[in-house]
């Protein structure tokens, strides 16, 4: 019952395979932690650890019974995994790809898209008009683009303020883009279930955090309150100012920082 002790203990042979097989496995874990503490589904997998636990407990006491049953449960694990985990697993595999190694197989954004968006948003804030814009990237969001008005339309400044209107019947959605596309307005997001009261967040910062916590898109919000601008990603918020935000834009959609803002053709 206790080999398994003496074995850990017997540290002959014990080279440099073994250092680095140890420094993988925490490695594995560690991402396994950070990547499920921004999600909600940390204590599903709080839960499947515990249920590990007992059920090798079990084998080690010789619980026949409880063995038994805890077996023919182990033996659906895997598949529970997957669909529990779906969206983690798509996330850890989304972050793999936009390793440097892979990115010359990605397609960079329009520079006008960025420069669109950034102004509107300014544009926005200086009025107290809210606003909520989710980007797509790996991860599609066409389950969410499908809960709003399609539009397919190409990205510009004017037609976001158009959208955003406290007049439009849209001006309450989320607006999807795709690439240099406006492919939906007016969508539905899931509200993350985070509790963040010294935040007091409203309803669009909600929603904000819960699409990040569930995609790669990045996602950012106005707020009608104060004016204030807001980027999420990865279930995190951050107010940022508006040349912060076109930066963070280029650096994150073209792969380009710091550079001088450059005018486009729009009319305030």
């Amino acid at each position: 019952m206790f080999d398994f002790l003496l074995d850990l203990v017997d540290v002959e042979g014990f080279g440099w395979q073994e250092v680095l097989d140890i420094l993988l496995v925490a490695v594995i874990v560690y991402g396994v932690i950070a990547l499920l503490r921004r999600t909600r589904s940390a204590p599903v997998a709080i839960g499947i650890v515990s249920f590990l636990v007992i059920w090798r407990a079990a084998i080690a006491l010789e619980l026949e019974t409880v063995g038994t049953l805890l077996d023919l449960a182990a033996s659906a694990l895997p598949i529970v995994v997957v669909l529990l985990f779906q969206n983690p697993i798509r996330r850890a595999l989304l972050s793999l790809g936009r390793n440097p190694l892979f990115q010359l197989f990605a397609t960079p954004a329009d520079e006008s898209v960025v420069e669109a968006v950034s102004l509107a948003m300014l544009s926005l804030s200086s009025q107290r008009q809210g606003a909520l814009v989710a980007i797509e990237r790996e991860l599609g969001l066409r389950t969410y683009a499908d809960s709003g008005i399609p539009l397919d339309a190409r990205v510009s400044y004017e037609l976001l303020l158009a959208l955003f209107h406290p007049r439009s019947p849209l001006h309450d959605g989320c607006v999807i883009l795709s690439q240099d596309r406006i492919r939906a307005a007016g969508c539905l997001l899931p509200l993350t279930t985070r509790a963040q009261p010294s935040m007091r967040l409203g309803s669009r910062h909600r929603a904000a955090i819960g699409l990040s916590e569930e995609t790669d898109a990045i996602v950012i919000v106005v707020s009608e309150e104060r004016g204030h601008i807001s980027i999420v990603r990865d279930g995190e918020l951050r107010i940022v100012e508006a040349r912060e935000l076109r930066d963070e834009l280029r650096r994150e959609l073209i792969g380009i920082s710091g550079s001088e803002p450059r005018p486009v053709a729009a009319s305030a």
